[in-house]
């Protein structure tokens, strides 16, 4: 293809020959002297992999890109953080029942992408360790990082650690959004039919705002509802309405949303306390008396940073 000549080509729609069946492919008996191994760094049979390189892979972020271009358009804070959480977890979409493993790139190996929205170049930085660095870019956003991927067999199971931070910037609203990827799992390596998942907690961060995101990815290891299961909420005292219609010189609409939430508030008291004969106790403080100033004071019980957001209440 001549040069100049790239918006011509024809994009496939398929390979031309059908995936190659892994049935009577024993993964153990290839895998088996590798426990405890970094498998990035293991030259593995290709039988094991797919055809596409994993700066192939890294391009599969950006599926769901219109979700960054629509969290740039958004003017709330809150909600720009929702999209980009959004996002976030559909770039872990193309892993469902994905059990090949993409060819290590060759260090200087280079793969771009180019949309009508948005285009993104991946290379290869370093060989050892194999690191994969990218960086996409549209009129709205830029959305850059690089990954270092772990891979070890733990027990019945091989853990993918994708390490590695990725980055959002919103120019418009000079924003920058942090995060990092959660593990993937995939079991049954012994024996069984294989089967894949994400766990782990994803925190996203607004360095601007200091809006935080907090996503947990639910192992199935405790219950077979749980696979392919986020949980996840904004978690910050900004997003109470009556103090955003205030911070946006709204009074009429701050007065009308503090009546609601304090309305509400009693509402939720007197019900808990109709249902379990007790007021509402506070979660991760308690009273004491402190035997040094003869008082009562409220000592933190612990375990905030590890809550299960299964159980938390909407009190906006």
């Amino acid at each position: 293809m001549a040069e100049g000549d790239h918006n011509e080509c024809n994009e496939r729609t398929k390979l031309p020959t059908a995936s190659i069946s892994r049935k009577k492919v024993s993964v153990w008996s290839i895998l088996k002297n590798c426990i405890g191994k970094d498998l990035s760094k293991i030259t593995m049979p290709v039988v094991l992999n797919e055809p596409l390189s994993f700066l192939q892979r890294l391009c599969e972020y950006m599926e769901y890109a219109e979700l960054l271009t629509r969290a740039s358009q958004e003017d709330n804070p809150a909600d720009r953080m929702k999209y980009v959480a959004a996002f976030a977890v559909s770039a872990l979409a193309s892993n469902w029942d994905r059990l090949g493993k993409p060819f290590n790139p060759l260090l200087g190996e280079t793969y771009e992408l180019e949309k009508n929205n948005f285009w993104i170049i991946c290379e290869q930085v370093s060989h050892h360790p194999p690191v994969s660095a990218f960086h996409a870019e549209s009129p709205d956003y830029k959305f850059y990082g690089a990954i270092y991927p772990q891979i070890k067999i733990c027990g019945k199971s091989i853990e993918v650690h994708p390490n590695g931070t990725v980055t959002v910037e919103f120019p418009k609203w000079k924003e920058t959004y942090t995060w990092s990827n959660v593990n993937c799992c995939v079991h049954n390596i012994i024996v069984g039919k294989l089967w894949i998942e994400q766990h782990g907690v994803m925190e996203i961060t607004n360095h601007t705002s200091g809006y935080v995101a907090t996503l947990t990815f639910k192992s199935s290891t405790s219950s077979t509802k749980n696979l392919h299961r986020v949980e996840g909420f904004v978690k910050d005292i900004r997003l109470r309405p009556d103090i955003l219609c205030l911070e946006n010189g709204d009074l009429d609409g701050a007065s009308k949303e503090k009546t609601r939430l304090e309305e509400k508030q009693r509402d939720s008291r007197k019900q808990h306390k109709h249902i379990n004969g007790v007021d509402l106790n506070p979660r991760w403080f308690k009273k004491e008396h402190s035997p040094y100033t003869n008082s009562d004071v409220w000592i933190y019980t612990g375990n905030y940073w590890d809550r299960n957001y299964e159980y938390t209440a909407t009190i906006f």
